[in-house]
């Protein structure tokens, strides 16, 4: 259940409901000791996440849901004065790997929206998403059309595990300045490799339609799907690739939450999705 809130809240309603909690306003004070304890332990781990951040004030986002399936979470300034970032979740979910809330916060709400879309065949994608297309293709041309989207002069997208593949094609299809791919894989080659070239095959017509200019495939070393996939795809788009080194023995798929506990998931989005590049 509180799962759940980690995809809806904003920093902003985290701080309010940490505040509420803090004084013990949320649940009946005659309450179970251990939903009390579930729930402070909840808010502590949140907490200092959201402090990793180096920001003492939460960032003023507000969530529009345009689909059941695309959220738009949104800043001051106007929309055409600022970067739109489209993030194709892990399949069957509706984040990054890392809770909504905490990557809302390593942004700043005044130069970045978030268009976060959701897949919940956890299907890869292969079904496209309920509500916007039955495939990539309709998915990134719903994006590209919506009167909202639309307004939006500069896009980045990225997107975590399966959700990379359709970060990089609508990249190349939004026109984006650029597109990464985290921990991005095929499907098992001995189970699918119809769907293995399937995506090979799309990815470099997208590429000769409309090149996107900069393309990131970061990826676990110890990883052998995932350091696979990068190198194939980044020979196909011209991509570069950014290993990352794990801490501990095999953290593999999950290298978000272990560049959090190493303390490096700063660095690594100001140097790659929320970089000031031009």
């Amino acid at each position: 259940m509180l799962r759940i809130y980690e995809d809806h809240l904003t920093p902003s309603e985290f701080s309010v409901l940490l505040h509420c909690n803090n004084n013990r306003e949320l649940i009946p004070k005659d309450s179970a000791e251990k939903f009390i304890t579930a729930l402070d332990d909840w808010f502590l781990n949140m907490n200092n996440m959201l402090l990793t951040s180096g920001k003492s004030e939460p960032e003023p986002y507000t969530l529009t849901k345009l689909r059941p399936t695309v959220w738009l979470f949104t800043g001051p300034n106007d929309n055409a004065n600022k970067i739109l970032v489209v993030c194709f979740s892990v399949q069957g979910l509706r984040r990054l790997t890392i809770p909504n809330t905490l990557f809302m916060q390593y942004a700043d709400a005044s130069k970045y929206d978030i268009l976060m879309i959701r897949e919940p065949h956890a299907q890869g994608y292969m079904q496209g998403v309920p509500h916007v297309g039955r495939d990539e293709i309709e998915v990134i041309e719903w994006i590209k059309t919506h009167k909202v989207l639309s307004r939006y002069e500069r896009i980045r997208t990225i997107g975590s595990s399966a959700g990379g593949y359709p970060a990089v094609l609508a990249g190349h299809y939004l026109k984006a300045e650029f597109a990464m791919s985290a921990g991005g894989r095929f499907h098992s080659s001995r189970k699918s490799p119809r769907l293995v070239w399937r995506r090979i095959k799309m990815t470099f017509i997208a590429r000769i339609i409309s090149r996107c200019p900069k393309i990131i495939f970061s990826h676990s070393i110890n990883s052998r799907r995932d350091r696979k996939y990068a190198l194939i795809m980044s020979w196909i788009t011209g991509g570069v690739r950014i290993p990352i080194k794990d801490s501990e023995a095999t953290i593999g798929h999950q290298f978000f939450e272990d560049l959090l506990k190493q303390g490096k998931l700063k660095a690594f989005f100001q140097q790659t999705i929320f970089s000031e590049y031009d």
